[in-house]
């Protein structure tokens, strides 16, 4: 999936509608979530074109934006909720491990490594977790615009994102997917976590999440620039 994000440029009538806009409706610009979506010009771009022209392709199309950005929203949020979970677990586990074998677990690797046996061991074990077993929502993942996210999805199998698909586009229950599947709802659930541990843990790898960083901090100063810009 290609980088580059095409910016697209307002008429000056347009965004003086949407500037209008924005002016006359203060309460829902509160919205952290709405002044959030719009701040990013492509978003902001349709908004104005679907005030100067409110057609239902250009309604349908900022609709489907929102969708698409709230779902994010909607599922980083639950993704930290996972990951603050699973931290608390695996560190009660290590400590319940630790006191029962502290002389092993304290061995140094080599004469001048900080990590002991025990973090490299717990550490190993943490990302064996994610692993899984290796219908086709083909359409559901090129929804996801985050380009992270989107190769994060791209790593499950066929069976995991139809289960994540069900569950975050339909919202279906996990009884409702093992209906519609023939499995068995246990079954639904394990494969669910699975593929939320093997999503979080790709978007929580070293080399992701330090371009991820690199890569926000950017996009939120080119918006700034833009927004500055078109003042």
């Amino acid at each position: 999936m290609s980088n580059l994000i095409t910016v697209q440029t307002f008429t000056p009538k347009e965004e003086q509608f949407y500037k209008d806009y924005k002016l006359q409706n203060p309460k829902l610009f509160k919205n952290k979530i709405i002044d959030h979506f719009f701040l990013n010009p492509n978003h902001a771009y349709l908004l104005g074109k679907y005030l100067i022209r409110p057609t239902s392709e250009n309604g349908e199309l900022l609709e489907h934006k929102f969708r698409q950005f709230f779902f994010c929203i909607r599922f980083t949020k639950y993704l930290s909720s996972l990951i603050r979970f699973c931290d608390i677990d695996f560190h009660r586990k290590r400590r319940r491990h630790e006191e029962r074998s502290p002389l092993v677990f304290d061995v140094p690797l080599g004469e001048d490594e900080d990590r002991t046996l025990g973090d490299s061991l717990y550490s190993q074990s943490f990302h064996r977790q994610s692993e899984a077993p290796l219908k086709e929502p083909e359409l559901f993942q090129w929804t996801l615009e985050n380009e992270y996210l989107f190769a994060a999805f791209n790593e499950l199998t066929e069976r995991q994102k139809l289960v994540i698909t069900l569950a975050y586009s339909t919202y279906a229950l996990d009884t409702e997917i093992a209906d519609y599947i023939q499995i068995s709802q246990q079954a639904v659930t394990k494969i669910r976590i699975l593929a939320l541990n093997k999503m979080r843990n790709y978007l929580l790898s070293p080399g992701i999440s330090h371009q991820r960083s690199k890569k926000e901090a950017r996009r939120r100063a080119e918006s700034c620039k833009i927004l500055r810009s078109s003042h």
